[in-house]
């Protein structure tokens, strides 16, 4: 990967999997050029040549391999990545019980689909208008997901991949994770 062109979204995923990619190989960062650009732009710089390579999730990588004959370079993740669903704050103190029902009925959603997965490649199918043999490749590579309710783990593990990204500068300042989740009350079960 040494001198290559990797296209990532600055400060997001992509970006955080390339660089715990390069540390877990030790190659140092400053040997790749990453290039900044949303999945919608980076697709096409990769499939005309723009760039080498392009750090990115579900279902871009499946839609890279089976569709434009994309190579995975790699097939572990070096470290663990978190979607997170945002409320504006005063909403949540507003609503805590409509905060935490909307919660459990993802979380609920989740490990239904989890649990029948040709209906979750029927959902992807559908409503990312990505073909069968896609959908049921991303269905695979994804595995099971779930929604919790952040707990004091979760906060410290988000807490430290947020400090590693300070430390790499792809955020510009320190972010206080613990000050950032939904009250504790609103989600004390999980």
């Amino acid at each position: 990967m040494s001198g290559k062109k990797v296209a990532v979204n600055q400060g997001g995923a992509g970006e955080y999997l390339l660089l715990k990619v390069l540390e877990k190989e030790n190659i140092s960062s400053y040997k790749v050029q990453r290039v900044y650009l949303s999945p919608n732009d980076a697709a096409p710089a990769l499939y005309q040549g723009s760039v080498d390579a392009w750090a990115v999730w579900e279902p871009y990588i499946s839609i890279a391999q089976l569709e434009h004959q994309a190579r995975r370079i790699t097939t572990k993740h070096p470290a663990p990545t978190y979607s997170i669903m945002v409320v504006r704050g005063d909403a949540a103190k507003e609503n805590p019980v409509a905060v935490k029902a909307a919660l459990t009925a993802l979380s609920e959603d989740g490990e239904w689909l989890n649990q029948h997965t040709n209906a979750a490649s029927d959902f992807l199918v559908k409503e990312l208008k990505i073909s069968d043999t896609v959908a049921k490749q991303v269905t695979k590579n994804r595995g099971p997901e779930s929604y919790v309710f952040p707990n004091t783990e979760d906060i410290t593990k988000l807490q430290k991949t947020a400090d590693w990204l300070l430390e790499q500068k792809i955020i510009p300042q320190r972010v206080d994770i613990a000050t950032a989740v939904c009250p504790l009350e609103t989600t004390a079960a999980r």
